[in-house]
């Protein structure tokens, strides 16, 4: 494990990487160029109370056309650690390591307005993802510490908005859960906005 960590550290850093906050938190409004391959890297760490992960978020877009992108998203949990009330009222932590939901996801490009310092599109996302998350299961519930390994589905809806001056980015996305295992886990909504300025042009 130490030596994939390691590899994959190595391949992010070597990557020419400009981060704003849309790009954390959110679906991107972005496409690749028609023949083009981008590749993004991430590791983010998250710590609530005696809860925490590491993760190493990644994706492989390649434009099929100059309106539509097919993205490959394979989540890496380095380290998952969550914690459950036993019925005695004790804590109980469990862990895993391993990988996440393998995602496979169109964008099609629906509007965009090109022109001299200004850049506006909006996408819209559809695809699944497949059961492909550690099956391991926490030690009192029974519950998936990764990932249910369940068929699910993506929907969504994404907008960037830039000037040389501002630029917005709004997203939406919904995850749309199937059973597996007896355990089917509830369906989500994500949602962003982010707004920024820059002081010179």
């Amino acid at each position: 494990m130490k030596k994939v960590f390691l590899l994959l550290s190595l391949v992010w850093l070597w990557q020419p990487i400009s981060l704003h906050a849309h790009e954390l938190f959110s679906l991107r409004a972005d496409i690749a160029r028609q023949g083009g391959i981008n590749v993004d890297g991430l590791i983010k760490y998250a710590n609530a109370g005696t809860q925490h992960e590491t993760e190493f978020l990644n994706r492989i877009m390649y434009g099929f056309t100059e309106y539509l992108t097919f993205e490959a998203r394979l989540p890496i949990f380095f380290s998952k650690k969550i914690s459950e009330r036993a019925p005695n009222n004790t804590l109980s932590a469990s862990k895993a390591a391993g990988t996440g939901k393998f995602e496979l996801v169109s964008k099609l490009r629906i509007y965009h307005d090109y022109a001299l310092q200004k850049r506006n599109q909006v996408i819209v996302l559809s695809g699944l993802a497949l059961p492909t998350a550690r099956r391991r299961l926490s030690g009192i519930d029974k519950k998936p510490i990764i990932g249910n390994n369940s068929m699910d589905f993506v929907l969504g809806v994404a907008g960037a908005f830039e000037t040389t001056k501002f630029y917005h980015f709004a997203a939406i996305t919904g995850h749309i859960t199937t059973t597996a295992r007896g355990i089917r886990e509830s369906d989500q909504l994500f949602y962003s906005y982010a707004f920024g300025y820059r002081p010179e042009e």
